[in-house]
């Protein structure tokens, strides 16, 4: 049984196609703003650590390959090539290019690399190298590490959970790091002791730190949806659906800034959930600013990378709804949604034919996980195994 494995993961391989899932859509979005030499975001959809070896087994034309140069130079795209370019200039470059460089790299599934580039915490010089940025390359260290070893689950190691803590509480680190350190703190407890009240500092934390300026839509969103496993945990599911309504609303409200238009910027005003949720957690409603849709000097409409990235948002953040949902009609529809936003993910199909499955529709299960099976890596092998569960 063929599978569309190379057409959908083109990216992984060019760092420029525009085709597939969201998560290889985002490959080419990265390649693009390295040449430009834009900001390379830090996507919610983090690269599995088999990725390249699932692809070999679907796509045996394509290079099994682990470091950018292991691509002949006949098939680099001169967007590869310009990565390889900036990897062998590593020592040369800014602390923000090298950060850029390491995100693409982390997303391409390059972890040998990456940690070769990348220095050691212990080997940190605090007087030339920017606070942030250290953080979120050892942050990357890190993940490699693990993505080397086959393990997907990224806690704080113990060496670095102070340093997460003092950006967290320290009012001179950049907003957006704060909420990010405080969340990946929560998230830390949430995987781990799972214990509410170890969660809860560092949630609380976070909620705090939305409202207390203007971001973004899609930071404010994605932030919502990491922090509403503490109500989760305390079995207070009505919290948890006030926290993921807010996210929901923020989440469209920049998928609807991104959309092709004049160029304007507002206020997101708060909506009936925000306030409650503000009431449950005892903090102030979220009034995040937002821009519009705009085009660049080319022409290009410099509004679809933010689209992509707001897609990506709302994917994630329907599989969250599917899984917090107490009803199984309800959570069908928040994976069905997940479907239709990531059509060419395999993953979106997976999971609506598992959840399909657990209610015992095995004919509906088996559509789904065909297609899953006919879009590739890396689950056509679970995908097929699910087909044939469905025929017993």
């Amino acid at each position: 049984m063929s599978t569309r494995t190379g057409e959908m993961l083109a990216a992984y391989f060019d760092l420029r196609s525009d085709c597939g899932p969201v998560h290889a859509r985002i490959v080419g979005l990265m390649g693009r703003r390295l040449v430009s030499g834009a900001a390379v975001p830090a996507c919610q959809t983090v690269t599995p650590s088999g990725l390249r070896y699932a692809i070999s087994l679907d796509a045996p034309e394509l290079p099994l390959i682990d470091a950018p140069r292991a691509l002949t130079a006949a098939r680099r795209s001169p967007e590869w090539a310009h990565l390889c370019t900036l990897v062998d200039a590593w020592d040369d470059l800014t602390p923000a290019d090298r950060l850029r460089v390491a995100r693409v790299l982390h997303k391409l599934g390059f972890w040998a690399t990456l940690l070769t580039l990348t220095p050691p915490p212990t080997d940190r010089h605090a007087e030339t190298v920017d606070a942030g940025v250290w953080r979120a390359l050892t942050r990357l260290r890190r993940m490699a590490t693990l993505k080397m070893r086959g393990e997907d689950d990224f806690p704080i190691p113990p060496d670095m959970y102070e340093v997460y803590a003092a950006a967290a509480h320290d009012p001179g680190t950049p907003l957006e790091e704060r909420i990010s350190a405080a969340v990946n703190l929560a998230a830390h407890h949430g995987r781990n002791d799972r214990v509410a009240d170890d969660i809860a500092p560092w949630a609380e934390l976070a909620m705090r730190l939305v409202q207390s300026s203007a971001l973004t839509p899609l930071l404010a969103s994605a932030a919502w949806r990491a922090i509403c496993f503490l109500p989760y945990y305390r079995s207070d599911h009505r919290a948890v659906a006030t926290m993921l309504d807010e996210a929901e609303r923020l989440g469209r409200a920049a998928l609807e800034a991104a959309q092709p238009g004049p160029a304007t910027v507002e206020a997101a005003q708060p909506g009936p959930a925000a306030v409650e949720a503000a009431q449950l957690g005892h903090v102030a409603p979220t009034s995040p600013a937002t821009t519009t849709g705009r085009a660049d000097a080319e022409g290009r409409d410099a509004g679809a990378d933010d689209r992509l990235l707001a897609v990506e948002n709302l994917r994630v953040l329907s599989q969250t709804r599917g899984r917090a949902a107490r009803d199984p009609l309800e959570a069908e529809s928040w994976y069905r949604r997940a479907v239709e936003l990531d059509p060419e993910d395999p993953q979106t199909h997976v999971t609506l034919g598992d959840h399909l499955v657990r209610c015992g529709r095995s004919e509906e299960a088996y559509a789904s996980f065909a297609t899953a099976a006919e879009l590739g890596a890396p689950y056509t092998g679970y995908s097929r195994m699910g087909m044939e569960r469905c025929r017993i």
